[in-house]
């Protein structure tokens, strides 16, 4: 992915290699390395301050770095793929989709975690095979460049997702 701060001088990228790079928008070139995933780094972006970044990874975390590069936090509450985290929009919590593969079934919900408590709060209870919550499937993601199945509301009191039941395609 690739993720411009808010004022566009900067933007920040994942990468396979699990590194996120923070990289001068005007120059091109790469200011911070955000190494410590272990697998593919899938996602990154900028807190609404623009102070840290949030990368989501195949590892099964998701971490929050500040701009220096020096890892602050790392989200690892589950034992498989987490996809697409998101700050709330006062940057004290992160939203993501959590990927269960228990029981032969893949379901996807959607988790809101606590930055300061690390507390973390289930929003979707969806136990349904194929079951997608807050991110869509292979189909819309490759073909139509869309991961983000769920916003913020402005205060970030709220997220709207979408639900995808996908248990019929085969």
């Amino acid at each position: 992915t690739l993720e411009f701060s808010k004022d566009g001088k900067y933007f920040v990228t994942a990468s396979d290699d699990g590194t996120a790079r923070m990289v001068d928008a005007s120059t091109g070139a790469a200011l911070v390395s955000l190494k410590g995933h272990q697998q593919e780094s899938m996602y990154s972006e900028f807190s609404p301050d623009g102070k840290r970044i949030l990368t989501v990874s195949r590892d099964a975390t998701a971490r929050i770095w500040d701009n220096t590069g020096k890892q602050l936090q790392v989200l690892k509450g589950h034992k498989a793929l987490i996809f697409r985290g998101e700050f709330s929009p006062d940057g004290t919590k992160v939203a993501y989709v959590y990927q269960d593969k228990s029981n032969n079934k893949v379901v996807y919900n959607l988790y809101v975690e606590e930055l300061k408590t690390g507390k973390t709060q289930q929003l979707t209870f969806d136990t349904r095979d194929r079951s997608i919550n807050g991110t869509f499937d292979w189909v819309y993601s490759e073909e139509l460049f869309c991961t983000d199945g769920f916003r913020w509301s402005p205060d970030g009191t709220h997220i709207a997702y979408w639900n995808v039941d996908a248990s019929q395609v085969r």
